[in-house]
């Protein structure tokens, strides 16, 4: 999967960057990255990306400063919305239509 870095027009292939992997629990602020702590990690975590990105039909992937990756949209026609304790950073993109609603 190649990918723009750097400077548009400037390639090397998606496989070569560096995943990194945060305990979000305990690390909010992804200070501390456990990749090399736990080099199988981001290994598995990325080959189950790499699946899950398949199936939604959002590979490959792309600079979003050249080209944007369709993403899903999470909110068309939807009425309800349930949010589980522990839920942060909603896009707002992808968040429920509050304006002009009581």
């Amino acid at each position: 999967m190649p990918w723009t870095v750097g400077r548009p027009g400037t390639s090397r292939p998606f496989e070569d960057d560096a995943w990194e992997l945060y305990d979000l629990r305990s690390d909010f602020s992804q200070a501390h990255d456990l990749a090399q702590r736990a080099p199988e990690r981001p290994a598995e975590l990325t080959a189950l990306f790499t699946e899950h990105a398949e199936q939604v039909g959002i590979l490959p992937l792309h600079d979003a400063r050249v080209s944007r990756t369709p993403m899903p949209n999470l909110v068309e026609d939807r009425t309800s919305f349930t949010f589980h304790a522990g839920t942060v950073g909603i896009p707002q993109s992808q968040a429920p239509r509050m304006v002009g609603r009581s």
